[in-house]
């Protein structure tokens, strides 16, 4: 048996930054993931389907709130606050990826050593995760569909104890403490599993339609996606739905037009499961669920625990997110070696928060005197320009060189703010807003601004197909820094 070259797989194009590149042209390390791969595991998330599928990458996926978000960690931790990384979606850089779903996604491409990340500067401290999102091609129209459904459970079940076995054990550790017995009869006991009061069975389910097709001048691609989960805890869940259309526009030989834009909105009630479910493990068996003498649910004295059954109750909130990211990019070759590429991007993201904390008494520790009414808001805009010049030429199948420079300026903008007032007329929901209610109002807020702007170049250098060389420099001007210090220069380079 001999081994054999895959031609296909060394011919293969990667994305890299400002650029792609065959996979055996590479120099820096970077990992690719298709999007045959991606959709092998039932997840909203993008970063959830890299799970055990790119080396030195380490994704975690959360709290398993149905909100809970996946992190991600490159290489270790690359920086001792926020060790996230930058991502950068059709070469627009952001911070976050939450509106985007798994089915639209072509490619991703993860660069991890500092040779491949310095061209996006300090952004690209922990890490560089590049998405290629899916594009048009030519032909007749294709109309494709998928769908799935889930349940979910936690993966091991406690055994917990009944009241009689709760009480034989608290008067043994009484005994043991020289104490008088807590439980004068362990028989005829309140039995309250608080586990399973809190738990269900979770549930998922997604849908995605997607239609493409185009000819020689125009290739588009438009997709539809809903996404349901219900927490296994009860009262959280999150919906997502999202649209994206994108286009190509062969105008000319010399010119091409490519847009991109995507909408997105979810909404999702929010609880944290941990100290739940650690409130269900401990809470005693002997306690109701209800108190009748007070109509209301029963205080847990013993521990000074709250009631996690009207913790749930009162988990009125809610949460919704409107996002909308838009690509605009024109490419003009000046010449058969020379391309000029300007693109802008934009994301612009509005959160609103709303929630009611209604009258109550569980204890004297876990009761509230007024009503609340609370609610919140954040506008984020954040947009980045980008004109990059392009020359590639090989000479005689011996030397192969590409030079990219380019100059990009980003913007950003937010504003949050987020109030309370007390004292509605009632609790019923028709009641849950500023107006109805009448004492104690407070608002806060505050704002955040940022402009960079950025000049950087790579130098790609090809030898008789076998010796390579990169060198790459960016310098970013940031606004938060003093004008004294309001450079930073990130240089680097690397052989192979």
């Amino acid at each position: 048996m001999t081994l054999k070259e895959d031609t296909e797989v060394m011919d293969e194009v990667v994305v890299v930054g400002y650029g792609v590149v065959k996979k055996s042209d590479l120099t820096g390390s970077v990992s690719s993931v298709k999007s045959e791969d991606l959709n092998k595991i039932a997840t909203n998330s993008p970063i959830a389907a890299l799970q055990g599928r790119a080396a030195g990458v380490n994704v975690s996926l959360g709290s398993g709130s149905p909100d809970a978000t996946a992190s991600i960690q490159i290489r270790g931790v690359g920086t001792p606050n926020d060790n996230s990384p930058l991502y950068v979606v059709d070469g627009f850089p952001m911070s976050e990826i939450s509106y985007l779903s798994p089915n639209d996604i072509e490619s991703i491409e993860i660069l991890k050593d500092a040779s491949a990340c310095a061209i996006y500067g300090s952004r690209g401290a922990n890490g560089i995760v590049v998405i290629s999102t899916k594009k048009g091609k030519k032909g007749t129209l294709k109309v494709n569909f998928n769908a799935y459904y889930g349940i979910e459970r936690l993966s091991s079940k406690p055994e917990m104890l009944n009241s009689a076995e709760y009480a034989e054990l608290s008067n043994i550790a009484a005994e043991n403490n020289d104490a008088d017995p807590i439980y004068a009869s362990t028989s005829g006991l309140q039995n309250t599993n608080w586990y399973d009061e809190v738990s269900r069975l979770g549930q998922y389910q997604n849908y995605n339609l997607s239609l493409s097709g185009g000819n020689d001048k125009v290739q588009s691609v438009f997709s539809v996606n809903y996404y349901n989960r219900d927490g296994i805890i009860k009262s959280t869940d999150y919906n997502r739905i999202s649209l994206n259309q994108n286009n190509i526009f062969n105008v000319a030989d010399f010119l091409k037009f490519t847009s991109s834009m995507s909408v997105s909105m979810t909404d999702y009630k929010r609880l944290d499961p941990t100290s739940i479910l650690l409130s269900s493990l401990i809470a005693p068996p002997d306690v109701p669920v209800w108190n009748d003498d007070t109509d209301y649910y029963s205080g847990i004295i013993k521990m000074r625990l709250e009631n996690s059954v009207g913790r749930i109750a009162r988990n009125n909130g809610t949460n919704k997110s409107l996002f909308f990211v838009g690509n605009f990019s024109a490419d003009v070759n000046l010449t058969k070696d020379l391309l000029f590429t300007s693109r802008f991007g934009i994301k612009i993201t509005a959160r609103h928060s709303s929630y009611f904390i209604p009258v109550y008494y569980e204890t004297t520790d876990n009761s509230t005197l007024l009503n609340t009414v609370g609610r919140g808001t954040t506008k984020e805009t954040d947009w980045t320009w980008e004109n990059i010049m392009t020359y590639h030429h090989n000479f005689n199948d011996v030397h192969d060189l590409t030079v990219m420079g380019a100059i990009s300026a980003r913007s950003f903008t937010a504003d949050t703010y987020s109030g309370t007032k007390q004292n509605a007329v009632n609790d019923n929901s028709e009641y849950w807003y500023f107006d109805a209610a009448s004492e104690n109002p407070l608002l806060t807020g505050y704002g955040n601004e940022l402009a960079m702007l950025s000049y950087l170049g790579r130098v790609n250098y090809n030898l008789l197909n076998r010796y390579m060389f990169t060198a790459s420099f960016r310098a970013d001007g940031s606004s938060r820094f003093l004008p004294e210090n309001r450079w930073g220069y990130f240089p680097s380079a690397a052989v192979a």
